[in-house]
């Protein structure tokens, strides 16, 4: 297995007028099979991604504070919160 080792300074950083990104790879960039990008995501409060397909990808969402709303064109909908961590 691959593996590539990105530090922050090192990715491809994107500022938008409702988020922050840095991406460690993007699709154009990516050899990991299935895999097609990975980005940490800094999204203003009451700001988000607009209507979008999710065909044929599965989006995983990691939470650090406050709560997410989900809405997608599949139905999905729901309310993402953090929850208190305990190592």
């Amino acid at each position: 297995m691959q593996h590539i080792i990105r530090r922050n300074a090192d990715r491809i950083h994107k500022t938008d007028a409702w988020k922050k990104s840095a991406y460690a790879f993007v699709p154009y960039q990516t050899h990991f099979g299935e895999l097609c990008g990975f980005a940490d995501d800094w999204v203003n409060a009451a700001q988000g991604f607009g209507m979008h397909p999710h065909q044929n990808m599965e989006i995983t969402t990691i939470l650090l504070q406050g709560s997410q709303a989900h809405k997608d064109n599949t139905g999905s909908q729901g309310l993402l919160i953090t929850l208190p961590y305990k190592p």
